[in-house]
């Protein structure tokens, strides 16, 4: 997945959020480049897992297995029934900060599906 797989927002990606219905983070780091970029503001479905299982692919925002004041933004690369292993796009950049380094993350840890984003070089 690209950057450009993941739309820019919409005046209803930014309505929704100003209803509570998407919650909006800001990126850090490099791990997902070029996906996404240190300074892009995400918008996050937090309800688009409460009736099903994150897919292969999705980028989704999980609280940190170890650490729990941490949101990260990651790609399902696979899920099973303990969870979602979840993996950086820019590997060089992400430290192991993975699941190559924590294992499988619980379901209940998964926050939510990114849907939009905004381009913090605009």
């Amino acid at each position: 997945m690209t950057k450009s797989t993941i739309p820019e927002a919409t005046p209803t990606d930014l309505l929704s959020w100003a209803v509570g219905r998407r919650k909006r983070l800001r990126v850090r780091g490099a791990s997902m480049e070029p996906t996404l970029s240190p300074g892009d503001v995400v918008f996050v479905d937090t309800g688009a897992y409460a009736n099903s299982l994150p897919a292969d692919g999705d980028v989704v925002v999980a609280t940190h297995p170890n650490e729990a004041n941490i949101e990260i933004v990651k790609r399902v690369e696979f899920t099973d029934a303990g969870g979602a292993y979840l993996k950086s796009d820019n590997l060089a950049e992400s430290d192991a900060a993975d699941s190559r380094r924590f294992g499988l993350v619980p379901f209940e840890l998964i926050l939510g599906r990114v849907t939009a984003t905004t381009n913090s070089k605009r």
